[in-house]
């Protein structure tokens, strides 16, 4: 299952859907895992601040 399909049930993942979007259609995800990583992590911190302001 894609990770952006797990994002699905949190709040603002449409940026996440995006940017992994745009991983997955570079062609690069199979050269590059641990850019992969970075950015899986990035959406990730990114979605964490953003709960974290809402609250």
């Amino acid at each position: 299952m894609h990770f952006a399909l797990l994002l699905s049930k949190l709040p603002h993942v449409e940026d996440a859907r995006a940017e992994y979007g745009n991983l997955l259609r570079s062609g690069s995800h199979f050269h590059h895992l641990r850019d992969i990583a970075a950015a899986v992590w990035a959406v990730i911190r990114k979605l964490a601040a953003r709960e974290t302001q809402r609250r």
